[in-house]
């Protein structure tokens, strides 16, 4: 939209003024223009959009008895002649469009109330977007309480003191302490900080931490024929930490500790009072499980010792690693792509240090004359006839339930409707169904990869390995 411009008269704007170069290019009543005096001037003039008052386009003065147009009117000839006629036909053209007239009065009083509106609306989403930030900010902190709870601070034993004497120093070692004898810390430590960096410190007890679950756990075997009052008796008498206590299905008992040093003392206690230590068993720590994909086709599971030394041979960082007793480089299995059958993949379980150098040689192992991408496997048990988790079907209890439509009268290979064209109406997941969720949620089988109680799962496996909450 374009605007036609002209002065506006100061009586029908209420505004005072003498000067000659304003308004004169109203036309009174009597259609006679101010200006020029022209009669007849109504024929020739634009009216404002807003005030609607009319305004002579195509002043003019007489010289040689014939028009001359002023060069400082609204528009020229020609083009009030098509806007006019444009306006008459109510046609849009290319050259003209649609324009308007406003005067400058008009103009002024509508460009002032859009940019207080504007300076309105920049304040409003100012005052929004400080409140947000401040709702995230609050939101994190809420998170980061409830997924790393703070650790319980020992107390400080303190030293030996006359009466008199008054404590006030403050240990550097002890987290939390809101002062430091150093000058180059000053009073902004919290509570909350010092939680942030024991949390963060890669030695933290926190057992709530599942990478450090696994440091606190000790197994007594079921041989070991120690009766629970009698680990009761020995963990209050030697003044031992324990958590939690139960045994498992192959009736061993499984003690969790806070920390490892309270495994370790009552390892000790265990052993001193007569049970032998292969019945006390630490469990080790869990390591990646990688897959490399590409391998050729040729080598099958009977070729495991070939795959493992050409992998080695062509990736010679791997041996490097390998040369420290606790690295890991086990090839698991070896088996076919679904989506492909030319090629197989390697199952491979990896310690922390290799899998960190595969992800520096950017995720591949050179094989032959390809290079096999690496992906990590996150695998979960899934049973078959239960569709739950952590057991297969040859070891299940449970009711059946189908894996298609989550009924309980039939098995997922027996389901009616496995070979139906709307077989995606009827998807529900029992797994998903149980944890509590509706509607689209549960709107797929219990077997899919994108299962939101699959991935939970996964997301679980991972957080107990070391490598990926350190990488």
């Amino acid at each position: 939209m374009s605007l036609l411009q002209a002065n506006s008269r100061q009586d029908d704007h209420g505004i005072d003024s003498d000067s000659s170069s304003q308004d004169v290019r109203k036309i009174d009543d009597e259609g006679v223009c101010n200006n020029c005096n022209a009669e007849g001037a109504r024929e020739d003039s634009v009216c404002c959009l807003f005030c609607k008052v009319h305004y002579h386009a195509l002043c003019y003065g007489l010289k040689d008895n014939k028009r001359d147009y002023y060069s400082d009117n609204a528009c020229t000839k020609s083009f009030f002649n098509g806007f006019n006629q444009n306006a008459i036909n109510k046609s849009k053209t290319k050259r003209f469009g649609s324009f308007v007239f406003v005067c400058d009065h008009c103009l002024t009083k509508h460009e002032n109330s859009v940019t207080c509106n504007t300076n309105d609306r920049v304040n409003i989403l100012d005052n929004r977007v400080t409140n947000l930030a401040d709702d995230v900010t609050e939101i994190k902190r809420l998170l980061k309480s409830v997924v790393n709870p703070p650790p319980t601070i020992p107390d400080v034993p303190s030293s030996p003191m006359s009466p008199n004497t008054t404590n006030t120093s403050i240990p550097s070692s002890l987290p939390g302490s809101s002062s430091s004898t150093s000058s180059g810390f000053s009073e902004t430590s919290s509570t909350s900080g010092a939680s942030d960096q024991i949390l963060s410190q890669p030695n933290s007890t926190n057992v709530w931490l599942d990478q450090n679950r696994v440091k606190s756990l000790l197994v007594v075997a079921k041989d070991a024929n120690v009766e629970g009052s009698d680990l009761e008796k020995t963990v209050i008498d030697n003044g031992i930490q324990v958590q939690k206590k139960y045994v498992n299905k192959n009736g061993d008992t499984v003690i969790i500790c806070p920390n490892q040093k309270s495994r370790d003392d009552l390892k000790q206690k265990l052993t001193s009072s007569g049970v032998t230590s292969n019945l006390l068993k630490e469990p080790k720590e869990k390591c990646p499980v990688i897959a490399v994909v590409g391998i050729p086709k040729e080598l099958d599971k009977e070729s495991k010792d070939t795959i493992y030394n050409t992998l080695l041979s062509q990736n010679p960082y791997i041996g490097e690693c390998l040369k420290n007793n606790s690295s890991v480089f086990d090839i698991l299995s070896v088996k076919s792509l679904k989506s492909n059958d030319n090629v197989n993949q390697a199952i491979i379980k990896v310690s922390d240090d290799i899998r960190l150098a595969i992800k520096n040689h950017r995720n591949k192992l050179y094989f032959g004359l390809v290079s096999c991408p690496i992906y990590d496997q996150l695998y979960i048990k899934r049973c078959h006839k239960c569709q739950d988790f952590g057991h297969y079907a040859r070891e299940c209890s449970k009711a059946t339930c189908c894996g298609i439509c989550a009924s309980s009268s039939h098995e997922t290979m027996n389901c009616n409707h496995k070979d139906s064209s709307d077989i995606q109406s009827v998807y529900k997941c029992c797994n998903c169904a149980n944890a509590g969720k509706t509607g689209d949620d549960v709107n797929h089988p219990a077997f899919s990869n994108d299962c939101p109680s699959y991935r939970a799962k996964q997301d679980r496996l991972k957080a107990s390995l070391s490598y990926y909450s350190k990488n």
